[in-house]
């Protein structure tokens, strides 16, 4: 309805639209606006969905059902078939599913059975291995070294000096306290180059200290008892900007000038300014003095530039001795020796932030598990701005390593400074003497010629034990089996590149008398090798398994390389990190036997039960879902459904007498049901008996060769056979099964049982015992059927019903299909149940000329069907009587309209959210679903407009 909002809206702006330009001028305010629309459709889907039989129920989902009904997870013994019996007629006819329940198995070839015991798949699984090393983490070390403390080395060397002009006494005149300058002696006494010859710099700023200047008389003229030489020193650069001074002081006779050199900047070359007075000398008495510089121990600088100081100058500062231990054990402790194909060792140090120009020349070795000489280091350039005082690699290919014996890196760094920049903090006092790192590093990826040991590496190949109790159906009825020769078959194929590999197995078994059968076989990469273990003649060995032991085997295994004095140790031609290399075996029996001795007589009795899991209730929810559990009190099973027992044997082909005919067999076999009261699972307390009855058993004969249902089903499960179209198919048919399911009530009403079992006797008329010889077995089996007395349940489903009087009322279909519509969701796109919602719709539904519902119901279930479209539902809560139309099924399009009444209703809030529900009624009859059985609906809604609404009046409130 969002498009009626639309509407009104276009057709006020059209009127203004088609007004002259003239009424422009004296427009005013309309006193009432009217929509009218003619013919105007709108058409809004109701939903569609289709119920299939084949998606809801099928073999797959039919196995899953049953064993959560029975408990039994794993399914064993139970086989599901979606069955087809007259496929070969083209019929798409009654849909049927076949049960299967493997009940008993009586061996006759103990030796088949140690074909397929699981023990042999250990042994299998016990020898093959994966290889895989995985990159090993790469191995390194850090060895700290302390810088020379520069600072310290700066102090002790610093060396400057500078040479004063001669200073004379013009005669005859007496001094007292006289400018130098009054007598034009300023250039002779003012200034003095002052130079500092150690160390090589370009700039040094100072955090703290003292530059003392001494003044030494360098004249030998003697000194007049009034001359007085009063002077103050100032340092000075080449601008005559004041660095550091001094007050005056008396240095007639030379002395010390101490100049502070807090945050002062100096340069190799500097002046020395003198200001000051002197007199009272002898007339041309001249005096000479030379000055030389030192720093105050306390100094501390707080960065140098262009620094360079001499192997000399550094003196045993210049060397640093190294000796490091480096651990490459963790390459892999299987590695006993190998030659690197691609690897690095790198060892390198950085500079304190700030430093550069130092260099050190390393003369270290690696000896030990790694030899690794001097001269094999290569400098690496630095490419990423770093300040490396060591930065040196070695490619390891061709490298030989031992990586269980230590390494030692062992030798000198010589250090050396040039042009260097250092940075201190006076601060901080670990920054005159910094902690560089010396970082090693060894990176190994990929091996050459390699020798490992291989019991280090693969460690839980050997040895290996395995066991295994044997079955009871064995135990029962195999008394023994007498063997001639007993053995195993081995394969094995290795992708290890091994110069020289050998597999040798030993094995034993306690129980088959079986004492270290061995043997060796060399192995070749990637290819198939394989040896036989056997016992020789008249080994001789009878198992009986009801009073002997498990039946176990030991193996050991031992792969050995050329290397006699290390047998585990293999040498390969290379190994690569992070490869999958396999190690495979397969493990096969072999053994011939002379005969085998079954128990027959009451050792060939038994009984027991066999629970279905066939909940018909829990299977026809998950196709009819979304509806009442009891709507099935409704309906009967067909009587089709039935049951087979086969007691089946080997088909005997020879010439001699088949020892197998002596054998009889009687049953009784009954059905038990079960109940669900409340949730739980009731135990009903009648047996029904089918074959025989509870007092006596019947004679029933056996099936030669048995039917192997998976032999006969394609990939989707689906068999295409009548299996049971033979009587010689089966020992005996129950064909009133239906019967006993569709009588079940609880509670007084009819209920499909929650389960149902067969409770069976079978009973062996033979007494004694019958040995069977090798070649007897061998024509048993010549047929093509199994070595084994088999006992089988089998039930056919046929997907029939009757529909019990009133039918099934299936509320609404679209849900059975899997269509549900949100809690709020409204076909008409109303969003919300607002009143004044409601109002706009009710005003716009004076538009609504009629609405028809189209719909198209499709039914090829072979179900009677009636159905209806139910707009409102009833809720006598509110008071609101419901909205039905009633619709026809016959797979063709059909319709039905609304009155004008029925779209008020529609349109109001009574109706919100619209939610149309199809309903159907399966009306009583007998039924079968066929194959392709399926239910399709499709429903819409068409909206015609045709009237004038009133949008807007001035007259109304």
């Amino acid at each position: 309805m969002k498009n009626t909002h639309k509407i009104a809206g276009a057709v006020v702006l059209l009127a203004f639209l088609v007004s002259s330009c003239s009424d422009l001028s004296n427009l005013s305010v309309p006193k009432k606006v009217s929509v009218k629309a003619t013919d105007q459709k709108y058409s809004f889907s109701a939903g569609e969905g289709t119920v299939s039989l084949s998606k809801h129920l099928n073999a797959t989902t039919l196995l899953k059902n049953i064993t959560e009904n029975t408990g039994d997870s794993s399914g064993s013994g139970l086989a599901v078939y979606d069955y087809w019996p007259d496929a070969s007629n083209g019929d798409d006819n009654t849909q049927q599913y076949l049960f299967n329940y493997s009940v008993a198995t009586i061996p006759l070839d103990f030796g088949d059975y140690l074909n397929n015991m699981d023990l042999i798949n250990e042994l299998s699984k016990g020898v093959s291995q994966e290889i895989k090393a995985d990159l090993p983490e790469e191995a390194g070390f850090t060895h700290t070294i302390s810088l020379p403390d520069i600072n310290a080395m700066i102090v002790d060397m610093f060396t400057a000096s500078a040479t004063l002009g001669g200073v004379e006494t013009p005669a005859p005149i007496s001094f007292n306290s006289t400018s130098l300058d009054e007598y034009g002696l300023a250039q002779q006494n003012k200034f003095a180059t002052f130079t500092i010859r150690v160390p090589e710099f370009n700039n040094i700023e100072f955090a703290t200290g003292t530059l003392n200047l001494a003044l030494t008389r360098t004249d030998k003229n003697a000194l007049a008892d009034a001359y007085t030489y009063n002077v103050a020193v100032s340092l000075q650069d080449s601008n005559g900007n004041i660095i550091s001074s001094s007050t005056a002081q008396e240095l007639r006779a030379g002395g010390t000038v101490s100049l502070d050199l807090q945050g002062a900047k100096i340069t190799p070359q500097m002046q020395l300014v003198l200001e000051g007075s002197f007199g009272g000398g002898s007339t041309l008495s001249v005096h000479t003095y030379s000055v030389a510089a030192s720093l105050s121990a306390d100094t501390k600088i707080a960065k140098i530039t262009g620094l360079t100081i001499t192997a000399d100058q550094m003196g045993e500062n210049q060397k640093l001795s190294l000796s490091q231990s480096l651990d490459i054990s963790s390459i892999g402790n299987y590695l006993v020796e190998s030659t690197v194909s691609e690897g690095l060792l790198t060892v390198s140090g950085t500079l304190p932030t700030g430093w550069s120009g130092f260099t050190c020349t390393p003369n270290f070795a690696l000896t030990g598990g790694m030899e690794i000489a001097a001269k094999d280091f290569a400098t690496v350039t630095a490419t990423n701005g770093v300040n490396y005082l060591l930065n040196k690699q070695v490619n390891l290919s061709g490298k030989q390593i031992t990586p269980q014996t230590p390494v030692t890196l062992a030798g000198e760094l010589n250090f050396a400074i040039n042009n260097a920049t250092v940075v201190f903090n006076a601060n901080d006092s670990s920054s005159y003497t910094p902690s560089i790192a010396i970082k090693g590093n060894v990176s190994i990826k990929k091996l050459g010629r390699t020798t490992i040991d291989i019991d280090t590496l693969m460690g839980n190949i050997a040895p290996i034990s395995v066991s295994e109790t044997f079955p009871d159906a064995v135990c029962e009825y195999v008394k023994e089996v007498e063997f001639e020769k007993l053995g195993v078959d081995i394969s094995v194929t290795s992708t290890l590149p091994a110069e020289k590999l050998t597999f040798t197995p030993t094995i034993s078994s306690g129980l088959l008398n079986l004492t270290n059968l061995s043997d060796t076989l060399e192995i070749t990469a990637n290819e198939e090798a394989s040896l036989s273990l056997s016992t020789e003649e008249g080994w001789g060995c009878t198992v009986q398994p009801t009073t002997t032991t498990p039946l176990d085997f030991d193996a050991t295994i031992e792969l050995a390389g050329g290397d006699t004095a290390h047998p585990t140790y293999i040498t390969l031609t290379e190994f690569e990190f992070g490869k999958a290399y396999t190690f495979e075996a397969t493990v096969l029996l072999t053994y011939d036997w002379d005969h085998i001795t079954l128990n027959t007589g009451d050792a060939l009795s038994f009984s027991g039960s066999q629970k279905t899991g066939l909940d018909l209730q829990a299977m026809m929810d998950d196709y009819l879902k979304g509806e009442q559990r009891d709507m099935l009190e409704k309906v009967e099973i067909g009587q089709n459904m039935t049951a087979y027992l086969s007691i089946s044997r080997p088909k005997y082909d020879g010439t001699d007498v088949d020892k197998l005919s002596s054998l009889s067999f009687s049953a009784k076999v009954g059905v038990k049901t079960f109940s669900k009261i409340d949730d739980a699972v009731v135990e009903d307390s009648d047996v029904h008996y089918f074959i025989g009855s509870e007092a006596a058993a019947k004679e029933i004969g056996f099936v030669e060769k048995t039917t192997d249902f998976a032999s006969l089903a394609d990939e989707n499960g689906l068999i295409k056979k009548n299996v049971f179209a033979d009587e010689d198919s089966y020992s005996a048919k129950i064909s009133n099964l239906a019967s006993v399911l569709n009588d079940h009530e609880t509670n007084g009403v009819h209920t499909f049982p929650s389960d149902f079992e067969f409770i069976y006797e079978v009973g062996s008329g033979s007494t004694g015992e019958i040995t069977l010889e090798k070649a007897e077995l061998d024509a048993l089996v010549s047929g093509g059927g199994k070595a084994e007395i088999g006992v089988d349940l089998s039930v056919v489903f046929p997907l029939e019903f009757k529909i019990k009087e009133g039918g099934i009322v299936i509320s609404d279909v679209l849900d059975l299909a899997g269509k549900t519509f949100d809690s709020d969701e409204d076909v008409l796109g109303r969003s919300s149940p607002d009143e004044k919602i409601f109002e706009r719709y009710q005003k716009y539904g004076e538009l609504v000329k009629d609405i028809t519902l189209s719909y198209k119901l499709t039914n090829n279930t072979n179900l009677s069907l009636a159905s209806t479209i139910t707009l409102i539902p009833e809720d006598t809560s509110l008071g609101i009587e419901p909205l039905v139309k009633t619709v026809t099924v016959d797979g063709n399009a059909h319709s039905l309209s609304l009155s004008k009444d029925e779209v008020t209703r529609i349109l109001s809030a009574e109706a919100f959210p619209l939610q149309p529900k199809i309903g159907l009624t399966i009306n009583e009859g007998t039924i079968s679903i066929p194959r392709n059985g399926s239910f399709t609906a499709a429903a819409s809604i068409t909206l015609v407009l045709d009237g004038t609404v009133s949008v807007y009046d001035a007259d109304e409130d």
